[in-house]
Parts: C-alpha cells; sequence; structure tokens
C-alpha cells in the first residue's frame, strides 16, 4: 500500500511541475500521434524523487532532466535527452547518474550512453544458474562511463562504435569467511578497471524510441576488452537485443524483448559476467541474481491505456545464465511475472513514470522509476 501511496504522491508533484514548468497541452496519445513538424523547445524538469528497486531499498534524492533540440526537431528527430539523478538509499549508497540521448540532423547521427559514479553494496551469491540460498555482501565506489558514436547506414539500419569502460578499484567484502574473500579462483575479486572497445549495429523502425505502439528494433553490439587498453582484463563481448512492438487495439500495445549475452575469455571477472535480474531485464529478481558469461532472456509485456494519462501493464520474464551456450537446460529456466501502473508525464516523448512489481520463486521486487524496462 505505501508503494501506491508514494507513486500517486509523485505523480502529482510531476503534474504540477510539467504545469507550471513545461506549459505543455495535454494531449491523446495514440498509435498514430507524431510530434509537430518542427519546434525548438527547451524544457527543463527538476523535481525530488523517491524510488525502490530490491538492491537499494528505499532511496530519494534529487532529479531532472532536459529535453531540446539539435537542428531543429520534426517527426524524423527525437528529442535530445539529458537527465541526471543523485540520490541516497536505506542501504547506505551513494549515487550520481548522468544518462543523455543527443540526436542530429533528422537522426542522422546519434549519440547514447551513460556516467554513473557510486558508493555501492551489491548481494553476491556465486556464479552459475545454481549458487547458494544466502547471500554475501561485497562494497565498491564503482564508476562506469558508457556511450557510442552511430550514423545512419542506409535506412533504417545505423552503424558505430561503442566503448564501456568499468571501474572497480578495490572491493570490501562482508563476509571475511565468503567466497569472495576466500576463493582465489573467483575472477576479479581483487577489483579492476576495465576498458573496451568495439562496434554497434542498429536496425530500427519504432515510432517512438521511449515508448514504442509499433515497430521493432535489433541491437547487435560487440565489445573487446584488452588489458592493451590499460585494463585489468581480456575477454570478448557479443550483445543482441531484440525487441518488437504490436498495437492490437489503439489502447493496448503487445511487446517483445529479447537478450542473449555471449561472453568469451579465460577470466572474465565476475563483475563483468552477464547479470540476470534489475528493473530490465528479469524484473523480480535481484540483479545479478544469476551471473555466467552466457545469458538469454525473454520478456512479453501488455502495455493498457486505462484513462487520461495512466496505464497499466501486466508482464513476463523467462531466462537463464550458464557457463556455455551448449549447457543451457530448460530444467533451470528462471521466471518472473509482474504487473505495473504508467503516468505519462511527457506526452510529447511519451516518457512515463512506471511502478511495476514482479514476483517469482522465492523472489520478489518493486521498482518505482522513470521510462519504461524497454
Amino acid at each position: 500500500m505505501r508503494f501506491l501511496i508514494l507513486f500517486f504522491c509523485l505523480i502529482f508533484i510531476f503534474a504540477d511541475l510539467q504545469k507550471s514548468v513545461a506549459q505543455e497541452p495535454l494531449k491523446t496519445i495514440t498509435a498514430d500521434t507524431v510530434v509537430e513538424k518542427t519546434t525548438n523547445k527547451f524544457f527543463v524538469r527538476s523535481f525530488p524523487i523517491v524510488y525502490i528497486r530490491p538492491e537499494t531499498g528505499w532511496g530519494g534524492g534529487l532529479a531532472g532532466t532536459t529535453n531540446f533540440s539539435l537542428n531543429g526537431r520534426n517527426e524524423k528527430t527525437p528529442a535530445s535527452q539529458v537527465s541526471w539523478v543523485m540520490s541516497y538509499t536505506e542501504k547506505k549508497q551513494f549515487l550520481v547518474l548522468l544518462p543523455f540521448n543527443l540526436y542530429f540532423k533528422n537522426r542522422k547521427y546519434y549519440s547514447e550512453g551513460e556516467l554513473d559514479v557510486t558508493n555501492f553494496s551489491w548481494d553476491y551469491w556465486g556464479n552459475g544458474n545454481i549458487t547458494k540460498d544466502v547471500s554475501e555482501k561485497f562494497y565498491t565506489n564503482y564508476k562506469r562511463l558508457i556511450f557510442n558514436l552511430m550514423t545512419k547506414v542506409y535506412g533504417k539500419i545505423y552503424g558505430g562504435l561503442k566503448t564501456e569502460m568499468n571501474d572497480f578499484p578495490e572491493l570490501r567484502f562482508g563476509d571475511i569467511n565468503g567466497q569472495l574473500a576466500t576463493n582465489t579462483s573467483i575472477a576479479g575479486r581483487n577489483g579492476g578497471f576495465y576498458k573496451s572497445i568495439g562496434t554497434e549495429f542498429l536496425y530500427d523502425t519504432r515510432d517512438n524510441i521511449y515508448s514504442a505502439k509499433k515497430g521493432m528494433m535489433v541491437d547487435v553490439t560487440y565489445l573487446y576488452w584488452n588489458k592493451v587498453f590499460f585494463g585489468d582484463a581480456t575477454f570478448h563481448r557479443i550483445f543482441i537485443d531484440a525487441m518488437k512492438f504490436n498495437s492490437l487495439t489503439k489502447w493496448d500495445v503487445l511487446c517483445f524483448d529479447l537478450n542473449l549475452q555471449m561472453n568469451n575469455g579465460v577470466e572474465v571477472p565476475f563483475t563483468e559476467l552477464s547479470q540476470l535480474g534489475g528493473s530490465t531485464i528479469m524484473r523480480g529478481l535481484y540483479e545479478g541474481r544469476y551471473r555466467d558469461k552466457f545469458l538469454a532472456n525473454i520478456c512479453v509485456e501488455n502495455r493498457i491505456h486505462i484513462y487520461n494519462r495512466f496505464g497499466l501493464v501486466v508482464f513476463g520474464n523467462l531466462g537463464e545464465v550458464n557457463n556455455s551456450i551448449t549447457n543451457f537446460d530448460f530444467n533451470y529456466l528462471r521466471w518472473t511475472v509482474g504487473s505495473g501502473v504508467r503516468y505519462l508525464l511527457n506526452s510529447s516523448d511519451r516518457i512515463n513514470v512506471r511502478f511495476d512489481f514482479a514476483v517469482g520463486p522465492n523472489t520478489h521486487g518493486s521498482y518505482l522509476t522513470i521510462g519504461e524496462a524497454f
């Protein structure tokens, strides 16, 4: 009940901010809605936040988002966006997050990425799809930078470069007798600085990048970590993310999201292994509850517009991790199901506030945040 009370309190805060800052007219959003042909509107929103996730518990702080247009705005160019979050959680975690999306010249060029600086604690159950039932904690001052530089290749196909850098300067263990403290075979247990560079290709026919009602998106990324880049590990990763959106009716959208991740290397650091769980992949599971070299996950979600700015969703997830793609076992598939509430924060760009609750065998999770899971 307290989740819903806070959710609706936030809605009224957001609604008031929209009215006073953006002065944006309320629009009815359908699958056929397109943005106005040309505008250079510049929106800045800043507001207090309250959220909850299994990894953080309750958290609060300040957040903001800036929506603007580069080289003019039209139906082919999404609004560029720079956001910021500064928060503190009941688990004594401090987070500063700076995600951004920049679009130029009818999306002929664009760059997306995120800079994170955190003082964070994580739960760790072990590597693999079958782990201990009891977790141990590790603590780190974690820094991450990820971004791409993309250009249109042909039609709806984009290609470019991508880099990811993760810095775990030192890991501190909550249990001196736990796996991380005693098992020297766990790669990355002493922390490290991991740098990669690679390529990314995208096929995108979605009608909206923030909350699509129709179309599809396939993202294929290859990243190469190497000590030559002044990093502390050498391995490869291939990441495939495929989404499909179908408008069943004017107010009803059926969505699919398939994630495949493949890491190849002798010693992939445990912090860099593919992780099942979190606010986007397998909601309801703690992020990193299961981690290994290979991951497969599919999510099916039904989004239903209810009234005015409000909507409901129901979703289900099915996935698994393993140390080899040939070792996937359908007898050990993990699953969660859930439902959620949506509030349309920005009607022009279809940006939603979302509250999701998901459950699975011996697990559950609540999520209150901005933006869809996919």
